[in-house]
């Protein structure tokens, strides 16, 4: 049985037995995977502090392949992301982040990028003060790209229509914009008001570290998180909308 080493972000752990708990991960080099770690429940375990959610560490375990739990062995803190842990809007929308990412993520998988991409949006996260959600909102748009579900809001579907200023509309299976003019003759889903529109048209496109500078109005939140959890539900088996989005204050 090989022992292998990366670095990892907790995504969620739960009790196992008496004094262990058993932790699912996404790490650097497998993707995701799960972990059990014996006796860190315990008083006396060095570890006890480190196997903890949203946490950044190094884990060494005991790999097998074929198995749906592996062996740790020792695990490092590398960083605890303190400043989102005192806040209670960045600690739900990191653990939006990661429930979204559990429920679309299948084992062992391995996506540095996505490894990256995670990291970057919570060390991001730490940084921030306002408009946080939008976070959220580029890790899905992210998340899903990698996914090869890249959605459309630059341009029509159908015509390849640019700069849309008048009424548009979105077509959940097509996966992005249908033009006025096209939607006379195309089953569409819903509507978009032009400000969510360039909300998500701007996330697509600005680096990560800008992104908390735009300025959702409360009815684009909503708007927003109904378009892409749509989108989700029907493109995505086993997705769930993140129950931590309820605890974020706009």
């Amino acid at each position: 049985m090989p022992i292998e080493k990366t670095e990892a972000i907790v995504i969620k752990t739960h009790k196992y037995h008496e004094t262990s708990k058993i932790a699912t991960l996404y790490t650097k080099r497998f993707g995701k995977i799960s972990v059990i770690a014996k006796g860190i429940r315990k008083t006396d375990s060095k570890y006890g502090g480190i196997m903890e959610t949203i946490n950044l560490i190094s884990v060494i375990f005991y790999y097998k392949s074929g198995k749906s739990v592996h062996l740790l062995k020792e695990c490092d803190l590398v960083n605890s992301f303190n400043d989102v842990r005192s806040d209670l809007n960045k600690t739900a929308v990191a653990y939006a982040i990661l429930e979204l990412l559990n429920c679309t993520i299948v084992e062992e998988e391995e996506n540095e990028k996505v490894y990256n991409i995670l990291v970057n949006v919570i060390n991001n996260l730490s940084e921030v003060k306002k408009n946080i959600i939008n976070l959220y909102w580029y890790f899905t748009l992210e998340l899903l790209c990698e996914l090869g579900f890249t959605i459309n809001f630059s341009k029509c579907v159908k015509c390849n229509k640019e700069d849309l200023l008048d009424k548009v509309y979105f077509m959940i299976v097509e996966g992005g914009l249908v033009c006025k003019e096209c939607s006379r003759t195309k089953d569409i889903d819903f509507d978009i008001s032009l400000e969510a529109l360039k909300i998500l048209n701007k996330l697509q496109e600005m680096p990560l570290h800008s992104v908390c500078n735009i300025i959702p109005s409360t009815r684009s939140i909503m708007e927003i998180n109904e378009i892409l959890h749509r989108f989700m539900r029907y493109h995505i088996d086993g997705f769930k909308v993140p129950v931590a989005l309820k605890l974020i204050s706009n």
